[in-house]
C-alpha cells in the first residue's frame, strides 16, 4: 500500500526524534545492536498502537482536585496561581500537531509525569506500602478507620 507524502514525512520526523531520544536517554550510538533493538521497539509502538484522545473532563477534574488539595492545605495562593497558569497556557495558540486538544493533552502529560498528585478517583492521597513496596490506596472511610485505630492505640499507650 502506498503511503502519503505527509505520512512519510511524519514518520521521518518521528524517526529523527526517536534516534535523538535513544542517544540522550541511553547513551547508545547508532551502530550498536541495542540501539537497533530500542529503535525497532519504539517505532513499533509508535506506528502500531492507537492512542485515545485526552478526555478534557478528566483533566479538568484533575486540575480541580489539585487546586482543592492546595486549598485544604491552606495554600490558596498556590491554587490561584496554578489556576491562572493553566488558563494562561490554554489561551495561548499552539501549533497544530495532529491531536484534537493539544493544550489539555499537554496538561494531562504533566499530571502523568508528576508523582500522582491527586490519586485515583474516589481515593485519597494517603498511601500505605503493600507487598514489595507498592502503593496501596485507601478509600476515605478506610483512612478514617485507620486514623481512629492509631488514635486509640496512642490513648492506650498514654494510660
Amino acid at each position: 500500500m502506498a503511503q502519503s507524502t505527509f505520512r512519510r514525512q511524519n514518520l521521518h520526523d518521528i524517526q529523527l526524534q526517536v534516534n535523538e531520544l535513544i542517544e540522550n536517554v541511553t547513551g547508545l550510538e547508532e551502530g550498536d545492536e541495542n540501539y537497533q533493538i530500542a529503535q525497532e521497539f519504539i517505532m513499533n509502538n509508535v506506528c502500531n498502537n492507537t492512542y485515545q484522545d485526552t478526555n478534557e473532563n478528566v483533566v479538568r477534574r484533575m486540575i480541580e482536585a489539585l487546586m482543592h488539595k492546595q486549598r485544604v492545605h491552606n495554600q490558596d495562593d498556590r491554587a490561584d496561581r496554578f489556576k491562572y497558569l493553566v488558563e494562561t497556557f490554554k489561551s495561548k495558540p499552539m501549533k497544530q500537531v495532529g491531536i484534537s486538544d493539544a493544550h489539555m493533552s499537554m496538561v494531562h502529560l504533566l499530571f502523568l509525569l508528576a508523582d500522582n498528585p491527586v490519586g485515583p478517583d474516589g481515593f485519597i492521597d494517603e498511601t500505605v506500602r503493600g507487598p514489595l513496596g507498592t502503593k496501596v490506596y485507601m478509600t476515605i472511610e478506610q483512612a478514617k478507620e485507620q486514623h481512629m485505630h492509631l488514635v486509640e492505640e496512642q490513648i492506650r499507650a498514654i494510660q
